[in-house]
């Protein structure tokens, strides 16, 4: 499966894959409004967003561009590497 193929899917079935089929990566809070989770899912990463206050999952995306890596990147830090 592609990132490309995964985003088409629905919310429940990109829920079921990412469960099942991945390894969690990170977490980083979004502006204190959202919680994200990244996981490696086949060949790619993807973007678990959660509503901290209604404590539920409002989307699931493969990350594609360079664009949606920049969060990703931006919460990692050179001392997790080591």
């Amino acid at each position: 499966m592609t990132s490309n193929q995964f985003n088409k899917l629905s919310l429940k079935e990109k829920g079921v894959i990412y469960t099942e089929e991945g390894t969690h990566i990170e977490n980083r809070i979004n502006y204190g409004i959202n919680t994200v989770l990244i996981y490696a899912v086949f060949n790619f990463y993807v973007e678990v967003t959660l509503d901290v206050k209604a404590n539920k999952i409002i989307d699931i995306k493969a990350l594609e561009t360079t664009e949606d890596y920049y969060g990703f990147m931006k919460s990692l830090k050179l001392s997790d590497l080591y």
